[in-house]
């Protein structure tokens, strides 16, 4: 079933037609193609849309006007996104390497550098890492 709730809408990204790639986005126009941050004023409940359609979809609705403003699909949850640290455990990361660059430039890298260690590998070897770490789980 379906349900209301509040919640406040972040634009990430804006997908660009003539191009087909994706830009950053502060606001989304009309029609626009979108990714966005959903959050919600109370506990929300629901799956990716590639798991249940009916309960991986949404429409945005203005409360002021009560018409739709949008629609759209939940391709994430919080956890999936974020939210990993936990008390004395490591995470890798297999990351493109102009990513990885980005984020050792930033100052948050450069202020805990000594806490990390960096190793580059092909896209083949990290396939194989992560192979035997999932089997080790």
């Amino acid at each position: 079933g379906s349900r209301r709730q509040r919640v406040q809408v972040q634009p990430i990204a804006q997908l660009e037609l003539k191009t087909g790639a994706w830009a950053p986005a502060q606001a989304l126009w009309m029609n626009a193609i979108g990714k966005v941050r959903l959050s919600f004023d109370e506990a929300a409940v629901f799956d990716p849309y590639d798991q249940n359609r009916s309960t991986g979809s949404f429409i945005l609705i203005d409360p002021d006007s009560n018409n739709t403003i949008a629609g759209g699909m939940i391709t994430g949850k919080r956890t999936d996104l974020g939210g990993i640290h936990k008390e004395g455990q490591r995470v890798l990361l297999s990351l493109p390497a102009d990513l990885a660059d980005q984020i050792m430039a930033s100052e948050l890298f450069a202020s805990r550098r000594d806490e990390t260690e960096v190793r580059r590998v092909t896209a083949a070897q990290a396939a194989d890492i992560w192979a035997n770490a999932a089997s080790d789980i």
